[in-house]
């Protein structure tokens, strides 16, 4: 049996391309250790990519990431829509990405979680995390 590991994204940083690794855990893969993935599951990824990591915590490539220092000292300022404003920015800067139809903030105070719900447009078609489906 193979060992996994799993990838979220990968940067080719000579062509400055990105590509998201999709982990199966089945023994008969074509190629026995990955398989790549593109349209809206690469976008899919890249986006829980940004939102999941702090900047700089990547160790692949130190700008992915995402602002959270900036971002939660405006967040609990109250400063509720200059937040948003920068997650939306932040989904906006992904490849293949044409717009943001739906962004929503769902803080959960007792586990100090706060999940974000979209439903973005990108040239493939679209990707969705839905609060009824989480």
């Amino acid at each position: 049996m193979a060992n996994y590991f799993v990838f979220v994204t990968v940067q080719d940083y000579k062509e400055k391309n990105s590509y998201a690794l999709k982990i199966e855990e089945k023994e008969d893969l074509p190629h026995k250790d990955f398989v790549l993935i593109d349209g809206c599951d690469r976008v899919r990824a890249e986006i829980n990519h940004t939102l999941k990591f702090w900047k700089g915590e990547d160790c692949l490539n130190v700008n992915d990431g995402f602002d959270y220092p900036t971002f939660f000292r405006e967040y609990n300022a109250g400063n509720k829509r200059l937040a948003r404003a920068m997650i939306i920015n932040a989904i906006m800067k992904i490849k293949d990405v044409e717009a943001i139809e739906s962004l929503e903030m769902v803080e959960d105070r007792d586990n100090h979680i706060l999940n974000v719900y979209y439903r973005v447009k990108t040239k493939y078609g679209y990707v969705v995390k839905d609060r009824n489906a989480a």
